[in-house]
């Protein structure tokens, strides 16, 4: 995404005569985010859950302000015990592989700022001290947002719920290919706090395109498709990239104008 801007202006200084002359300044100014309307936000989760998530803990808060929270335990099954964080052996889910898909977002945002402005000015001076100068000015400015995405037709839960390689019904999710993951170390992510030994010491990886090209050729849950429909938007039929609709409670109008005259 990137702001485009554009601006085309005139002015023009016309010398009447002696004791007057009269001057015009006329532009426009638009501003556009996202012109060409490419994604905004691609939110791709993945997961285990809920069976296999089962784990006794908390999040633990320290009085310090330079140690880090941390949840005292994670991963499949864990239990919580002692002053430490408490990692299941397969806390990443990648061996044995049990994540599936999850909820699948799609989001395009498009602003526009368009600025109008006319100045005109006349100035009479006769030649002595006396130099009055009056005129007018207009100002219009306009400015539109409005939002795209998959909440909306609800096309983002089509392969939710994390599925069946960690015990979920079918058709919550879908399982997903270990060729599409790796991990990536943390390490020492945040320098001047300690506590980093109570989080995990690797995260799961992947690209989100990837996973979406994947999905698009997997089955989706009839269930989150009926509310699709039942919504008024067309079922999914898979194959290709999930539509996304405009958000009605994103479309904003603002408009001002000003007319000012002066002496």
């Amino acid at each position: 995404q990137y702001i485009v801007t554009n601006t085309v202006g005139l002015n023009v200084l016309w010398n009447v005569n002696e004791d007057w002359t009269l001057e015009v300044d006329a532009d426009q100014s638009k501003s556009q985010f996202n012109p060409n309307g490419t994604y905004t936000g691609v939110g791709g989760d993945v997961g285990f859950g809920n069976t296999t998530n089962n784990y006794t803990g908390g999040l633990v808060l320290n009085q310090s302000g330079n140690v880090l929270p941390y949840w005292s335990a994670y991963g499949p099954n864990s239990v919580a015990s002692g002053s430490s964080a408490v990692a299941a052996p397969n806390y990443n889910g990648l061996d044995p592989f049990i994540i599936g898909s999850h909820v699948f977002d799609l989001q395009t945002q498009q602003n526009t700022d368009q600025i109008n402005e006319a100045t005109l000015r006349a100035t009479w001076n006769p030649g002595n001290s006396t130099k009055v100068s009056f005129g007018a000015q207009f100002l219009d400015d306009s400015w539109n947002t409005k939002e795209m995405d998959t909440f909306t037709n609800n096309y983002w839960e089509l392969w939710s719920g994390y599925g069946p390689a960690s015990g979920n019904a079918a058709g919550n999710g879908v399982a997903l290919p270990p060729s599409l993951f790796s991990t990536a170390s943390v390490g020492n992510w945040m320098p001047g706090y300690s506590g980093a030994g109570n989080l995990p010491g690797r995260i799961v990886m992947y690209n989100p395109y990837s996973l979406l090209n994947y999905l698009i050729h997997q089955p989706v849950d009839p269930s989150q498709n009926a509310v699709a429909v039942a919504d008024g938007y067309p079922a999914y039929t898979g194959g290709y990239i999930p539509p996304e609709a405009l958000s009605p409670t994103s479309v904003q109008h603002v408009a001002r104008m000003n007319y000012s005259p002066f002496v």
